[in-house]
């Protein structure tokens, strides 16, 4: 079973750990886009937003990002920054039912936080505990979407 989580989560790498992905979020100026990666130089970026005149904006991961992130998996339990912030939920929700449609037996789930950063890292460390306690990943679903609604960050 593999979590994936976009890069709102303000997760980076999950020491020992291989069972997870990071899907990047990208932020456009005019003429350029920094994604939200390993790779991302910020005090480059802000340099470049402080100086760009033209609007800036952010922009979701596109369905074949989450696609590739599901490659290989049999399971899957995506998480996602709230969908009344990002169009993330809705391109998760695409690629999922793509990839169950193109993999025979596969199940992926997917969840809207219904928050961002600090919920989503704290629900990482829930589907962790589920899966290291032995639940199927309904349950681990089940326990993760019961434990999002209680959440109150801020």
């Amino acid at each position: 079973m593999k979590l994936i989580l976009d890069s709102g989560s303000n997760l980076r790498k999950l020491a020992g750990r291989e069972d997870y992905a990071i899907v990047p979020l990208s932020i456009r100026t005019e003429d350029k886009e920094f994604v939200d990666d390993d790779n991302l130089n910020i005090m480059n970026m802000v340099e470049e937003l402080e100086k760009t005149k033209s609007r800036s904006g952010s922009a979701c991961p596109g369905i074949s990002e989450f696609e590739k992130a599901l490659d290989g998996c049999k399971e899957a339990i995506i998480v996602t920054l709230a969908s009344k912030l990002s169009g993330c939920y809705n391109a998760a929700v695409a690629a999922a039912e793509m990839y169950m449609e193109e993999h025979e037996g596969s199940t992926v789930y997917v969840l809207d936080s219904k928050a961002i950063g600090p919920s989503e890292k704290l629900i990482a460390e829930k589907f962790f505990e589920c899966k290291e306690s032995g639940m199927d990943i309904e349950a681990t679903y089940d326990c993760l979407k019961e434990y999002a609604g209680k959440l109150k960050i801020g």
